[in-house]
């Protein structure tokens, strides 16, 4: 029989908690720990939200296709919790809106447009005249992940799947090797 394999994730934000998870309930044999000095509510991740498709973010030098990769990736398992009964616990949703601008031709040029959720459309001039001062704008539906309701959500997964947790604050890398994962 194969030992046991010990994980350390450093860390209880979106991050850390989606990587604690995915290893937990996919790989057989695994002890995981999360490290952390910050947990749900007081991590940053709780004070954000994130709107999949409407406008990319500039990661340096990462490759938009890589960006692309890993918005489908976040966009995939989002509608995956949204076709769930636990959509709502996990603070999974569809919001609609508008996003006005005044470039022309903007609009056409969203990489993320054709591979969004839900609909995205250039404005009509009626609904453009509601906005004085801009001459362009996208009506759109997207999906939204609360995270001050998906972490305590994630949490609960791991911690069902036998996850444990330290509070601890790691300065140095080499710190974890101190620890007794017990």
């Amino acid at each position: 029989m194969m030992a046991q394999q010990r994980v350390c994730v450093i860390g209880a934000g979106v991050i850390g908690l989606s990587c604690a998870v995915n290893i937990i309930e996919t790989i057989s044999n695994v002890d995981v720990t999360i490290v952390s000095h910050l947990f749900s509510p007081n991590t940053t991740s709780d004070v954000a939200a994130a709107i999949f498709g409407l406008k990319p973010l500039v990661f340096g030098d990462t490759s938009p296709s890589l960006q692309k990769n890993w918005f489908l990736t976040t966009s995939h398992h989002m509608e995956s919790i949204l076709k769930t009964q636990e959509a709502s616990e996990a603070g999974v949703n569809v919001i609609s809106g508008y996003y006005l601008h005044n470039e022309k031709n903007n609009d056409k040029k969203l990489p993320w447009r054709d591979i969004a959720h839900g609909s995205i459309r250039s404005m009509t001039n009626s609904e453009l005249n509601l906005y004085p001062g801009y001459s362009n704008g996208l009506s759109f539906s997207m999906l939204m992940c609360e995270t001050r309701k998906y972490l305590p959500w994630l949490m609960k997964r791991y911690k069902d799947h036998g996850g444990k947790v330290i509070k601890q604050h790691i300065g140095k890398l080499i710190e974890v090797s101190l620890f007794s994962f017990k």
